[in-house]
């Protein structure tokens, strides 16, 4: 059996008549992994309550939540840090754990983050 791979484009490949620029018109959703996505379920987690940096990963599904909130803290949200012991559901002891909380947040908040 011998596989031609040909350069040629699919018919109506070029064809983008009646598609919208959806990149200017970007919407994130739930489970987005864009920046702004992140910053939006962070700060709609820490606004409930505080939240562990293991809670931050599995419920706002933030990879790195550090990161995210140095940069949340650089846009001007004051969030405070404390080191916490948590027990996970294995029962192993974690100590140094980051516990976050959201003290303020600044006058334009919505605009800094998107609309949350």
């Amino acid at each position: 059996m011998i596989l031609r791979h040909s350069k040629q484009k699919a018919p109506g490949a070029t064809n983008t008549e009646g598609f919208q620029n959806v990149t200017s018109k970007r919407r994130h959703f739930s489970k987005s992994t864009a920046t702004e996505a992140q910053y939006q379920r962070i700060i709609e987690a820490l606004r409930r309550r505080p939240h562990t940096s293991y809670e931050l990963m599995t419920i706002a599904g933030v990879y790195h939540p550090p990161s995210r909130i140095f940069e949340l803290k650089a846009k001007g949200f004051l969030i405070d840090k404390t080191t916490v012991t948590v027990v996970d559901r294995d029962g192993y002891s974690h100590t140094g754990v980051a516990l976050y909380s959201l003290v303020a947040e600044p006058e334009n908040a919505d605009a800094l983050i998107g609309s949350v």
